[in-house]
């Protein structure tokens, strides 16, 4: 293999890649995580696939390095659209938005749980931190 075909990777955390709703439906697919554990030194991106309406992440959390969250609408029409409603609580604040969007989230900042409120399309979801690997504290 040539040494830049190394550097393609193609990897879904979870065997079936999706998360279901308690009443069987689908919630969200896991499109590709990559990190340190799966390709040395590599910093921490993953994405998924909002199917439906849901809560996820049910935990407000802070993490010891910067992360970049990223809620991105799938209409190619309408970019900026998110295609649903998104909220999502950082800082001891709910805030609402229908916009596609990146949240900068500082080392140390309180954020989550999230809501897709509502869906018309599916959205993807995208998490980026410089460390090799997701750590978290709940607080």
């Amino acid at each position: 293999m040539a040494d830049a075909e190394k550097r393609f990777f193609s990897y879904h955390k979870r065997p079936d890649g999706i998360i279901y709703h308690e009443d069987g439906s689908k919630f969200c697919s896991s499109a590709q995580l990559i990190n340190g554990e799966v390709m040395p030194g590599c910093m921490h991106l993953s994405a998924v696939w909002y199917l439906s309406p849901g809560l996820h992440d049910t935990h407000t959390h802070i993490h010891d390095v910067d992360e970049v969250v990223g809620f991105i609408g799938t209409d190619p029409e309408d970019t900026e659209s998110l295609g649903g409603t998104l909220r999502f609580f950082v800082d001891g604040e709910w805030v609402e938005t229908d916009r596609s969007c990146f949240i900068y989230l500082p080392a140390g900042v309180p954020h989550c749980p999230y809501e897709i409120v509502s869906l018309e399309r599916p959205i993807i979801h995208l998490s980026a931190l410089p460390g090799t690997s997701y750590t978290r504290t709940d607080v």
